[in-house]
Order: C-alpha cells, then sequence, then structure tokens
C-alpha cells in the first residue's frame, strides 16, 4: 500500500485566502498523513474543519485541534481513476478563515502494483489479426514473464507443442537471465516461438 504525507505548516497571521497543493497520482488503496503545524503569530487558531471526499465532515475546535490526523483512501469500484479533495479549513480568532486543498488521484490497481514492480524488458509489435497486438516481456522480482497483449485483451494462454509461424528473438537486459519459453497461439492460429 502507498503512502502520502501532507505538511501543512501555516502562520496565524489571521489573513483569509487558500493554498493549494499539487495534485498526487496514485494506483491502489494509499494511506495519507496531514501533520498540522500552526506557528503563533498575531491570531490563534481556534477551529479546523476537515473535509475529504466521501466521509463525514470533522470539526476540531481549541486544544483538539490535532497536529497528526490520518486515513486511508481507497480506489473507486465502480471506475478506473477517482479524484478526491482533502480540504482543511482554518478559522482564526478574527474570524478569517484559509482553505488548504489537497488535491489527490486514486486508480485502479494494475499488473504493475499487483507484481510490486513489474517492467517491461523487452517489446515488439506482431502481425495478427488486430493490428496494435503486442508481444512482451516482463520482469518482476526476477522472474521473466511472457504476455501477448492483444489489441483489446490480455491473453496468457500457452501452447505446448506447435509449428512455429513466427520467431521472436530477445536479449538480456540488465543482466536478466532470459530462457526461452514455451510457444504461444495468437489470435490467427499462428505460433510464436521466443528464443535467446
Amino acid at each position: 500500500m502507498a503512502n502520502t504525507t501532507y505538511d501543512v505548516s501555516l502562520t496565524a497571521d489571521g489573513v483569509g485566502g487558500y493554498q493549494l497543493y499539487d495534485a498526487r497520482v496514485f494506483k491502489g488503496s494509499v494511506d495519507v498523513a496531514l501533520n498540522f503545524n500552526f506557528v503563533p503569530a498575531a491570531f490563534q487558531v481556534v477551529k479546523m474543519k476537515l473535509f475529504v471526499d466521501g466521509q463525514q465532515p470533522r470539526l476540531f475546535q481549541g486544544a483538539n485541534i490535532p497536529t497528526t490526523f490520518g486515513f486511508t483512501l481507497n480506489p473507486p469500484t465502480d471506475e478506473y481513476m477517482n479524484l478526491t479533495q482533502i480540504q482543511a479549513t482554518v478559522i482564526y480568532d478574527n474570524f478569517q478563515s484559509i482553505d488548504i486543498i489537497m488535491p489527490i488521484y486514486i486508480a485502479q490497481p494494475s499488473y504493475y502494483s499487483d507484481f510490486e514492480g513489474l517492467r517491461v524488458v523487452n517489446a515488439q509489435f506482431v502481425d495478427t489479426a488486430a493490428t496494435g497486438d503486442v508481444f512482451a516481456m516482463l520482469e518482476a522480482n526476477g522472474n521473466i514473464h511472457h504476455m501477448l497483449i492483444h489489441a483489446n485483451e490480455t491473453s496468457t494462454a500457452m501452447i505446448t507443442a506447435a509449428d512455429v509461424s513466427i520467431l521472436v528473438a530477445v536479449s538480456s537486459v540488465s543482466g536478466v537471465e532470459l530462457s526461452a519459453s514455451p510457444p504461444i497461439e495468437t489470435s490467427l492460429n499462428e505460433i510464436i516461438e521466443v528464443v535467446t
């Protein structure tokens, strides 16, 4: 699970306005930590309202204003990516307020997060039924995964013995030891054989 921390430092000068943080982007669930440091000045911070999309607003007053606040954001179930706004409204004793806005984009987890560091070692387009099919060799935690990515679907079906129609040659990258894989059948019933 990812983690992110916002260090919010604010001089209690009694002047209203807003602070907008740059948007942060995450795949999958993320633990968010908010660290508040309200430096005393001519005025005091007397209240803080905390708004997080999809959660009940929280109101803190006086000595109950936290210096640290944490929660977990989860990816949406009905769409690929969602924008979550975190907003802290800080209210001074002169009734002025400042809005601190922290946007976070949360996307559904991907193969990259599932395999903890999946990366493309080699890839090339292959001549199959759908233009855009790609043969990819992926590496994660020292393991090599061969995948044929169709233009509109992903297939990991393997053939154990067949006549070879397409020959794919790959080379070792970054010291990764490669081994030949079983042939892969394409959507046109052609067979790809990987050789090293």
